[in-house]
């Protein structure tokens, strides 16, 4: 796979720095994809777990929820107790 990635500036720096100092040990190129994958291979498991977590929309985790016999009487449970009928000053 081909991605096109915007890095950081902190992590351009990054780049930079052991470019030049591979180029200073007489390296003619540098592999950044070897360099990345390098990278991520050194993430947890549990690094992706939460991406995938964090990044999924809200609406797709109320779905899942809903289809859970458990959450979904504990989701009707707070929807239950919230006025969202009420007027200004009623509450």
């Amino acid at each position: 796979m081909v991605i096109k990635v915007s890095l950081t500036k902190e992590n351009e720096g990054k780049f930079n720095e052991i470019e030049k100092l591979l180029a200073s040990r007489g390296l003619k190129s540098v592999d950044r994809s070897k360099i990345i994958n390098e990278a991520l291979d050194k993430l947890k498991s549990n690094y992706w777990d939460s991406v995938a977590s964090d990044m999924t929309p809200i609406e797709w985790k109320f779905k899942m929820a809903m289809k859970d016999e458990k959450m979904r009487k504990d989701i009707e449970k707070v929807l239950s107790s919230a006025n969202f009928g009420a007027t200004k000053g009623a509450e």
